[in-house]
């Protein structure tokens, strides 16, 4: 403003006493500190707002707290505006603060500025998620803050699949759902929330995580063989667990002395036995469900069948009225010849099968010759096979 130096008329007198006149100056001066306000706006810029235009206003000046500021210009219009861009501190959540410091500029008289700032909240810090895959079969997924956006869909399963994803409703960065394998799968199930599946309130993208577990949803099996040498091999796809000789199920047959290989558990033999005096089909199974694996999968079963006769062959022998011997067997007869017949009182010859029939044999019947009595012709038990 203007100072003004004054001597009043009559303020003082000469030696005669006459009262004299007066007389005043003036000049403009400056002693008033410039003045800044700082506003950091919605948009992302902070606005400096001084009383007068400063003197030696830089971006130097600003002294910035947990971010930086760009791009600092003055208003063409008007000289006491000024404009920057704020960028907060990347992954920082808490309060960016602007400040012009006092001192830090001038106006054109060289009166030091008073200083000012503004602070704001932000959140530039990307949130994260700890996923884990539970023995009891359910997955959590805690969050470092509240997620938004984030849901089933985002889930990637590998070798299986997740279902009744809730969150907790007490803490909202808590979330878990449950977990299902592929079915009839042995190996590795992973469960990922990917990178950027997710935002924070700020619209922050999220970091990402999985866990992994080894399972075994696969059902074992069982490859049953009858072997040329009377034994039973049951071979497994992996060591079964609850088998025994009871859960084997022979049908015409027996089997015993059940073992396991000492060198490969996978692998179990049993001596069989069919049915005494049977001729048919004899038939080995090891039904479904009769044995697990470790992992309490139920076993598919296997059977094996092989022809078998037990039964012995029989014969009928018939004296014809006509002097002929009939000899009819169950079934054709190996090793069966004139000398296996033992003829009481007489003879045989002319021992012959039939052509059509080999179940069917004839010989001619010689009595002894001036015989009167009893003539018996017999094949003798185990005389053939």
């Amino acid at each position: 403003g203007t100072v003004t130096v004054e001597v009043p008329a009559g303020s003082y007198t000469d030696v005669a006493g006459n009262a004299g006149s007066g007389d005043s100056d003036s000049a403009a001066v400056d002693t008033l500190a410039p003045s800044v306000n700082v506003t950091i706006n919605p948009d992302g810029t902070v606005s400096f707002v001084f009383s007068e235009a400063p003197v030696g206003f830089e971006a130097s000046d600003i002294v910035v707290t947990n971010g930086s500021i760009s791009n600092l210009v003055q208003d063409p219009t008007d000289p006491t505006r000024w404009t920057a861009d704020l960028t907060p501190a990347a992954g920082f959540e808490g309060t960016v603060t602007v400040e012009v410091p006092a001192g830090s500029y001038t106006d054109v008289a060289g009166n030091a500025g008073s200083g000012d700032s503004d602070s704001t909240a932000v959140d530039t810090l990307a949130p994260s998620v700890n996923v884990t895959i539970n023995p009891d079969g359910t997955v959590s997924f805690v969050f470092s803050e509240a997620p938004v956006g984030f849901e089933a869909a985002d889930v990637v399963v590998t070798n299986g699949s997740i279902s009744n994803l809730v969150q907790d409703p007490t803490d909202p960065t808590r979330w878990t759902a449950d977990l299902t394998p592929a079915a009839g799968f042995e190996g590795t199930v992973t469960v990922e929330v990917p990178a950027g599946s997710y935002t924070d309130v700020a619209g922050n993208a999220g970091s990402g995580d999985s866990d992994s577990t080894a399972v075994d949803t696969l059902a074992p099996s069982v490859n049953v063989t009858i072997n040329p040498d009377g034994t039973v091999s049951f071979v497994f796809s992996e060591a079964p667990v609850g088998f025994e000789a009871s859960d084997v199920v022979v049908t015409n047959g027996s089997i015993s002395n059940l073992v396991q290989d000492p060198t490969d558990p996978t692998r179990w033999t049993a001596d069989l036995t069919p049915a005494a005096g049977f001729e048919g089909t004899v038939t080995v199974e090891v039904p479904a469900g009769s044995y697990t694996d470790v992992a309490g999968n139920a076993g598919s079963g296997d059977s094996d069948s092989t022809a078998v006769d037990t039964l012995a062959p029989s014969v009928n022998v018939t004296i014809n009225p006509d002097g002929t011997v009939s000899f009819v067997f169950s079934e054709p007869p190996v090793g069966f010849e004139a000398s296996d017949v033992v003829v009481t009182n007489g003879s045989i010859s002319n021992l012959v099968q039939d052509p059509t029939d080999p179940t069917h044999w004839t010989a001619d019947l010689t009595p002894a010759a001036g015989f009167e009595g009893t003539v018996t012709v017999e094949v003798p038990a185990g005389s053939y096979t």
